[in-house]
């Protein structure tokens, strides 16, 4: 499509001048849970997303169009890098909502978002280069008591970034298409395969996702 919010500059502008308060996260869900285009579930997301002209039913396909925006999102090792130099909380999932919803320095709008990954520096460097990475990968973890499972048994666990990033290099295949992605989001036994759901589930927590492993204990179905 090159008309409308879907074109790809003209998303970003439909979504800096929302009405419905998308600045924040409670703005955000609650016009998610309104939406009236049929996203409300992740089904109708992704057919979505794959009828679209730009070819976003693929990794590939994905990253190529976010690569053709005008910002760009070139540097994963910058973004990394600040994650881990954060001193306020994105540790936990409660720091990591209150700063997001009481950021000051313009990363409430896309452009501001995108101006700020722009000035990102420097190799996993390029989506490209991530990309690639990803899509090397090969099988297993298919489901979300596996993937749980495997992660609290890691002796190293998924605390630091360097811990997450060599666990996904030791990933096989499946996840490198949106389809294959969403699929194994769909095998969820907890009802997260809607939109609606998974942020009831989110909001609805009243202790234990403040950690990681809170948050893979309430994730990872019963035995």
């Amino acid at each position: 499509m090159a008309y409308g919010p879907w074109a790809k500059y003209d998303l970003i502008s439909w979504i800096q001048h929302m009405a419905n308060g998308l600045d924040t996260v409670c703005g955000l869900m609650d016009r998610t849970w309104h939406m009236a285009h049929g996203l409300d579930t992740v089904y109708d997301l992704m057919s979505w997303m794959q009828s679209m002209a730009h070819g976003l039913d693929t990794v590939c396909g994905l990253m190529s169009w976010i690569q053709s925006m005008a910002h760009g999102l070139d540097t994963v090792c910058g973004l990394m890098s600040w994650i881990q130099s954060m001193a306020h909380g994105l540790d936990t999932v409660c720091g990591l909502m209150s700063w997001i919803q009481s950021m000051a320095h313009g990363l409430d709008t896309v452009c501001g978002l995108m101006s700020w990954i722009q000035s990102m520096a420097h190799r996993l460097d390029t989506v490209c280069g991530l990309m690639s990475w990803i899509q090397s990968m090969a099988h297993g973890l298919d489901t979300v008591y596996d993937l749980m499972s495997w992660i609290q048994s890691m002796a190293h666990g998924l605390d630091t970034v360097c811990g997450l990033m060599s666990w996904i290099q030791s990933m096989a295949h499946v996840l490198d298409t949106v389809c294959g992605l969403m699929s194994w989001i769909q095998s969820m036994a907890h009802g997260l395969d809607t939109v609606c759901d998974l942020m009831s589930w989110i909001q609805s927590m009243a202790h234990g996702l403040d950690t990681v492993c809170g948050l893979m204990h309430r994730i990872q179905p019963a035995a």
